[in-house]
């Protein structure tokens, strides 16, 4: 036997660990989908500063939302208008705010971040688009190494935007600077911060509205960093949401229980917390919301969809199944884990419908040492 044989073109359940480059369907939880709808288009009809706490258990679905997002999109706008950006935190002794600021680019890629600041060039001018950026960060040295990046002079027979890839890398050379106009490279955490917001700054000033979305995932691992780690960690996440306004939205992933909140608002400070404008609990389903997840799942994977919302599951069967879950555990996570056992093993037993015989049969292999 195999999957098709189980009316299914896939096994929906298959993986536990979302894969960033296949999630582009979204089951069950339509609150919190709608939720980050609205936050998307919201960023573009009232640019409000964004700042955006997820958490709840882990497996509970926020890795799956940020790449559900980044993969999908929102129908309103096209893909030029969102840019995507998803990274986790950092786990290893690094610079921080180095880090944030080159996971960022190669979010955005250098093929874009080129394609973009020339937009913005082209559109505002030279002028027009050094004040937009100076008047927010308050540095002329950086708001002209942004500009410098929509320009499309030759120096030392090399295009002036592969210069400054060597200016961001830090491998520029003193004459290569010289020639930039530029009197310093990037050096300070300041610097970085500063450099960063002029480049979203820009990109986000063309006509066509575009808005950029920053998931930061696994923030629960902040907690192995030392103190003045995660404290400049942070601060790089307020610089960014004072600096860069309404245009920039940041999504921060935290698996963390109820309990633990007030551990959280400590970690990131008092100052970054009061600027969150909104939290979102991915919390555990009740058994209506499970057994809409599953459904909406089963119907996505289907071959023939008159054979029923649950085919090849009978639905006292997929009850059976989740009523006797702890209720912290009816997640999306240990609800696939489950799931997908019990279809192995029906493909095992070459049953292509699976009812509550088969369910107990399996559950009873399960308990049997």
């Amino acid at each position: 036997m195999n999957i098709q044989d189980l009316n299914l073109h896939k096994n929906p359940f298959e993986f536990l660990t979302p894969m960033q480059g296949q999630i582009d369907f979204w089951a069950g939880m339509p609150e919190i989908k709608s939720d980050i709808e609205q936050i998307y288009k919201n960023s573009f009809n009232n640019s409000p500063r964004n700042l955006i706490l997820n958490w709840g258990p882990i497996g509970g679905g926020k890795t799956y939302a940020a790449y559900y997002f980044k993969n999908k999109g929102i129908d309103d706008f096209d893909d030029e208008q969102i840019i995507h950006i998803y990274t986790t935190s950092p786990k290893e002794g690094v610079k921080i705010t180095k880090q944030i600021f080159r996971d960022i680019l190669d979010g955005i890629t250098f093929r874009k971040l080129k394609q973009y600041i020339q937009e913005a060039y082209n559109e505002l001018g030279e002028d027009n688009l050094f004040e937009h950026i100076y008047e927010k960060i308050n540095s002329e040295e950086f708001a002209k190494a942004v500009v410098n990046l929509g320009k499309e002079e030759n120096i030392f027979n090399m295009h002036i935007f592969d210069l400054m890839k060597k200016y961001i890398f830090g491998t520029v050379s003193a004459k290569e600077l010289d020639s930039l106009k530029l009197f310093r490279k990037l050096e300070s955490d300041t610097d970085y911060r500063k450099f960063l917001s002029g480049i979203i700054l820009a990109i986000t000033s063309t006509k066509k509205p575009k808005r950029i979305f920053f998931w930061f995932d696994e923030l629960e691992d902040t907690i192995y960093m030392t103190t003045k780690q995660y404290k400049e960690f942070f601060q790089t996440f307020r610089d960014l949401v004072d600096t860069v306004g309404g245009k920039f939205t940041i999504f921060m992933n935290f698996t963390f229980s109820e309990a633990e909140e007030e551990n959280v608002r400590m970690l990131i400070g008092e100052a970054l917390w009061s600027r969150i404008n909104q939290k979102i609990y991915f919390k555990p389903l009740n058994i209506k919301d499970a057994l809409i997840y599953c459904k909406d799942l089963l119907k996505n994977s289907q071959i023939d969809d008159s054979k029923g919302d649950y085919s090849p599951f009978e639905e006292t069967a997929i009850t059976e199944i989740l009523n006797n879950f702890k209720q912290t555990d009816l997640i999306p996570r240990e609800i696939n884990r489950n799931i997908n056992e019990l279809i192995q093993f029906a493909l095992k037993e070459n049953q292509t419908i699976i009812d509550t015989n088969l369910y107990k049969k399996w559950f009873n292999s399960k308990t049997t040492f």
